[in-house]
């Protein structure tokens, strides 16, 4: 997961760290699975460790996230995991923002799967007349040029 400020995730704004990590938390405890979380840098207090919970070598991790713009973030943390020994090879997102992701993850051999893309969400906001025909036509644009 990509590291976040202690106010908000991602682009999400008003989701705040403490919430995420609450979702992510009980998605470990439902699939019975431990939770890794990865900090940009550590913190001066606590564990002060960029990577929080137990990990052993050889593990396997699947990264989850909320959103996927050019794919810098998930790939900062897939090197951070790999240097302590980790194996990744997917990362699930929410939302793909389609900005390039998908090559700069493809390039490090990892799969990027998604609930929805924001093209998708745009489609459905104009079929429901919720944004113009302008709007939608500039996302198109906007993803063309990636």
């Amino acid at each position: 997961m990509p590291p976040a400020s202690d106010s908000s995730v991602g682009s999400a704004p008003g989701v705040s760290t403490k919430m995420m990590i609450i979702r992510f938390s009980a998605l470990a405890i439902e699939t019975v699975k431990p939770l890794i979380y990865v900090r940009d840098k550590p913190k001066d207090y606590g564990t002060a460790k960029s990577i929080e919970g137990k990990i052993n070598p050889a593990m396997r991790v699947v990264i989850i996230d909320d959103i996927a713009t050019t794919g810098t973030s998930v790939l900062n943390v897939v090197k951070q995991l790999k240097a302590e020994g980790l194996s990744i090879s997917d990362t699930c997102v929410v939302i793909n923002r389609l900005e390039g992701a998908n090559n700069t993850l493809e390039l490090e051999e990892i799969n990027l799967y998604q609930l929805t893309d924001v093209l998708e969400i745009t489609k459905i906001l104009f079929q429901e007349k919720l944004v113009s025909k302008e709007i939608l036509d500039k996302i198109n644009n906007q993803i063309s040029q990636n």
